[in-house]
């Protein structure tokens, strides 16, 4: 009797740990599908504004420029909302949407003020920034804990090379003002500055891998273990 009840309660939780899988997957794959189309969008807004520099004419241009930008403001909606929404299976992923409401709007008034009161705002904003990919990897890495082991660590390996970086980063920005270090300090954050894009890709691949993982275990949970 209590083999039995045992029993049940196991394929119960089973149950559902796979529900919850399903939904997570189909978010993750949202959010990544809105990253490939934000990155697309600013792409596109790139060429138009190195097109409406160099004097080109083309027949509503800042139109197109405008439009797109609705879209890409409307897409950080999405994204945000989905990662609020996550918020209901695990609390860091409630911290990073607020983390990343606090970094775009910092983001916003650092582009719209003008004077030292923009720059200080987009200062703030790099900080949120950084706070919100932490709670991110963080929250993603539990998603995994009773699902994948791997994937788990590698979105542990991910926070820790992010936060390393960024420390670096704020150290070599202090040397700049030492005279002696200054050169070194001005190689090591060009390194830097790529090794922080190289994340941003990382961070990319990494949560298209989420998706596909999170279906791998609805449909066999043994194997995705």
């Amino acid at each position: 009797m209590i083999r039995s009840v045992t029993v049940n309660y196991e394929k119960e939780l089973q149950m559902e740990l796979s529900s919850r899988c399903l939904e997570m997957g189909r978010k993750f794959r949202s959010m990544f599908l809105i990253v490939i189309a934000q990155v697309a969008i600013l792409a596109v807004c790139t060429v138009m504004r190195m097109a409406r520099e160099t004097g080109a004419s083309l027949k509503g241009l800042m139109t197109m420029i405008g439009v797109m930008t609705v879209i890409t403001i409307a897409l950080s909606i999405a994204f945000c909302a989905i990662i609020f929404s996550l918020g209901k299976y695990y609390d860091d992923f409630k911290s990073a949407g607020i983390l990343f409401v606090l970094y775009q709007l910092c983001t916003l008034l650092g582009n719209m003020l003008s004077g030292g009161a923009g720059p200080v705002f987009m200062l703030i904003s790099s900080f949120f920034g950084v706070l919100y990919v932490v709670k991110l990897a963080s929250a993603m890495e539990d998603s995994f804990s009773m699902v994948n082991a791997e994937m788990a660590d590698k979105w542990e390996s991910y926070k820790k090379i992010f936060v390393t970086v960024n420390v670096a980063t704020i150290v070599c920005v202090v040397l700049l003002i030492v005279p002696v270090l200054s050169a070194v300090a001005s190689i090591l954050l060009v390194a830097l500055v790529v090794a922080d894009v190289v994340l941003g890709v990382r961070q990319f691949i990494l949560l298209g891998q989420s998706a596909k993982m999170m279906d791998h275990f609805v449909n066999d949970p043994e194997g995705a273990r």
